[in-house]
């Protein structure tokens, strides 16, 4: 018995070691497991960090979207207002054009009916002359004033 005895406790030596083996190497797996769960949670915590700054980002990025998009359409109608506005300023400008060539052939005319006015005054003051410097001699030489 004492054989068997001293086999069984060789046989219980040798599966305590192989089980303390087995727990070493099960600790060093938990332990691997423990470290990689860490490092996994770590990195969750930084996509999700880095999903948070994305975020603000895009939402930053969405406002300034909607501001060019205001911006645009501001430019747009002012646009739309300064191609109003030179369409008008064209349409004056024409019309002022026309405006001064009237006045001045107005004006041309107006000079030419003066002229021919002139004209005609300096004629009738010329007879008016002519005949009342003819008068004032017949008068002079009615009255003996002038010799005959």
């Amino acid at each position: 018995m004492h054989a068997r005895s001293h086999n069984f406790i060789c046989v219980a030596i040798h599966k305590a070691n192989q089980t303390s083996a087995e727990l070493a190497q099960t600790r060093s797996y938990n332990e691997s497991l423990r470290s990689d769960i860490s490092k996994l949670n770590a990195v969750v915590v930084a996509e999700k960090a880095l999903a948070q700054k994305q975020s603000a980002e895009l939402s930053r990025w969405q406002s300034d979207v909607q501001t060019l998009q205001s911006n645009e359409q501001h430019y747009r109608t002012e646009s739309d207002r300064a191609n109003l506005l030179q369409s008008a300023n064209v349409e004056l400008n024409d019309e002022l054009q026309k405006t001064r060539h009237e006045g001045n052939s107005a004006l041309n005319d107006l000079q030419k009916s003066l002229a021919s006015m002139n004209s005609q005054l300096e004629s009738t003051i010329l007879e008016k002359n002519e005949v009342s410097g003819a008068e004032t001699e017949q008068a002079l030489r009615t009255h003996a004033l002038l010799p005959r």
